[in-house]
């Protein structure tokens, strides 16, 4: 699993473990939830949950003020969670763990 993540860091976004997704296909499944979302936001709070990995790879692209940089140090780690608020439709962190943003 960090291998792949790895290669996805490098550029390759096509590297994948057997049966699994490569980036492409985690894109292009998860960009139009986040979408949606962000474009219709519901009355209430959303609590999405998912694999760490999963958020590694696409949180610093969907929110304004994270760079990948900052997510790989700062990791996501069993039971983590991260705050974030639509503004001005985009996606912000307000808090990435126990860390404020």
């Amino acid at each position: 699993h960090a291998q792949v993540q790895q290669e996805w860091w490098r550029g390759n976004i096509q590297a994948r473990m057997p049966g699994g997704e490569d980036l492409l296909m985690i894109r292009r499944r998860f960009r139009p939830l986040i979408d949606e979302l962000v474009d219709s936001p519901p009355t209430g709070d959303v609590v999405c949950v998912g694999h760490g990995g999963l958020y590694l790879a696409m949180l610093p692209e969907i929110l304004e003020n994270i760079e990948r940089d900052t997510a790989l140090r700062c990791g996501f780690p069993n039971a983590s969670d991260v705050v974030a608020r639509v503004s001005e439709g985009r996606l912000y962190c307000l808090s990435w763990g126990d860390q404020s943003i």
